[in-house]
């Protein structure tokens, strides 16, 4: 698919020749299940959907852990991707994240062997935090800004620690 009028505001995106080709995340349509044979040597993921209450970004630097959640249910537009129009209008505010999930968080960084990470979750609308993926060198500045969590300060100091 040729997508021209996209943002590309997280390297999702392919230019080729000037053609920018990419697609957000969306639900699976019958159409797409017709095609379903002409994506087998494609990378695509595909999962079952998670209802959302809000979207969170967990930032981990070092022993902290950053939360933040993205109002994505605001508008249809975000509905399934929130990066798929205008970042701008979408509610990002701190997120205040359960211990539990805190640490399990902290654990997975340190069972990969990270000193960073940067992880997605849904908030289902029953409470569940549901893992999406992580990203060991993920964006924090757009949470930063939006939220004014010291991400980029953790950072500044986990380097002048010398940890590794």
């Amino acid at each position: 698919m040729v997508v021209n009028d996209l943002p590309d505001i997280c390297g999702a995106l392919l230019t080729v020749d000037g053609e920018r080709f990419g697609r957000f995340a969306a639900p699976v349509t019958p159409v797409d299940v017709a095609y379903a044979d002409a994506l087998r040597f494609c990378p695509v993921i595909v999962q079952a959907y998670v209802p959302k209450r809000v979207e969170v970004r967990v930032t981990v630097v070092g022993k902290q852990v950053f939360a933040a959640e993205i109002h994505s249910q605001v508008s249809n537009h975000t509905r399934y991707d929130w990066r798929h129009y205008d970042p701008g209008a979408t509610p990002i505010r701190a997120h205040d994240l359960p211990p539990e999930i805190s640490q399990r968080c902290l654990d997975l960084v340190g069972r990969l062997g990270l000193t960073y990470g940067a992880i997605d979750l849904i908030l289902t609308p029953d409470g569940r935090h549901v893992f999406l993926e992580i990203n060991p060198n993920g964006q924090f500045l757009w949470i930063e800004d939006a939220t004014g969590l010291p991400i980029g300060a953790a950072i500044g100091e986990l380097l002048m620690s010398g940890v590794t």
